[in-house]
């Protein structure tokens, strides 16, 4: 690809890990000077891939779960409008028109109720024929409550989620050790050692179950000159997820990467990013012949748009007392 390298892939993953991760932490683990990375994270900036840094909570904070869905409809469902539709559900936190004309969205639900109730919000919707849903398999972090102090600290991350200690000491009128032992608790005690939650290696690791908070980076892998596009697997009983993904990430280091798997059937929805629609085919036609594989479908689809889902909207109120 024009835009992106490995490098860049490495530098855009661990900040998705945690978004707090120093310039000289990524010089080290990457192998390159401070100046080096600087100048490639601006350029990320710039040219819209990353969009901005921000704090998530657990979903166990939330006692929920992730659910993927996608809406076949007559035809008939076109627009923004319809996606601004589905953002008054609070439970929806992002949606997107796939090429095919059916939409793709994420949201977080509380509970059987709480997916019963998305479902049906979901089904009466005019035009829509289908709706197709598949809880994730994701790390749910811890649940805890926050001191006072922990909430101004946190506010100051809502700002700017890459403040640094000594200007959230200076916003909060903290020392600067307290605000670091803070930072540190929201993280759990395995620290900020990189996670990532949409890869099965990090399922059930003691450090994403410690903590209640994620550094997070918002992107859009499509900005640049990229093709951001989805390969739906379905693989037997013989083999798994894990395996799966191992797989991908051997063949396409560069183009793979990451994976969001069902938790109720053997199906994955694997990302890969290229620069052009014809290197598509052959990625499908490869990974349909991987082992285990049973079908290999790709999935194209236009940039998503956000909305607030759960997670904020418990945010705001955790902070309420702190903004007003």
């Amino acid at each position: 690809m024009s835009i992106l390298d490995l490098v860049d892939k490495r530098i855009i993953l661990e900040l998705y890990a945690n978004c707090r991760t120093s310039y000289q932490t990524l010089a080290r683990r990457l192998g390159l000077t401070v100046n080096a990375i600087k100048k490639r994270l601006d350029k990320l900036i710039e040219s819209g891939i990353i969009i901005r840094f921000c704090v998530y909570l657990s979903l166990a904070m939330l006692d929920a779960e992730m659910v993927l869905a996608i809406l076949s409809n007559d035809g008939s469902l076109e627009g923004e409008e319809f996606l601004d539709k589905l953002g008054t559900n609070p439970m929806i936190h992002a949606a997107s028109f796939l090429s095919d004309g059916s939409v793709l969205l994420f949201a977080e639900y509380q509970g059987a109720s709480g997916l019963a109730e998305l479902g049906r919000f979901l089904r009466q919707l005019e035009g829509v024929t289908d709706v197709e849903m598949h809880t994730l398999i994701t790390e749910k972090g811890s649940k805890r409550d926050f001191s006072q102090m922990e909430l101004k600290v946190l506010y100051c991350l809502t700002e700017d989620a890459r403040m640094s200690i000594a200007e959230i000491a200076r916003k909060t009128r903290l020392t600067p050790k307290r605000v670091r032992r803070i930072i540190q608790s929201f993280l759990g005690e395995g620290g900020s050692h990189p996670e990532f939650s949409i890869q099965r290696q990090s399922i059930g690791d003691f450090r994403t179950q410690q903590a209640c908070l994620h550094f997070r980076l918002w992107w859009d892998l499509n900005a640049g000159g990229g093709l951001a596009f989805i390969v739906r697997i379905r693989w037997n009983e013989g083999g798994s997820f894990g395996e799966i993904v191992e797989w991908l990430k051997k063949e396409f280091p560069l183009e793979f990467w990451y994976a969001y798997a069902s938790a109720s059937e053997p199906i994955v929805f694997c990302v890969f990013v290229v620069e052009h629609m014809r290197e598509a085919d052959p990625i499908v036609q490869k990974a349909h012949a991987a082992p285990y594989v049973e079908s290999a479908n790709p999935i194209f689809g236009f940039p998503a748009k956000k909305y607030p889902g759960l997670r904020d909207l418990r945010l705001q109120e955790l902070l309420e007392d702190i903004t007003s």
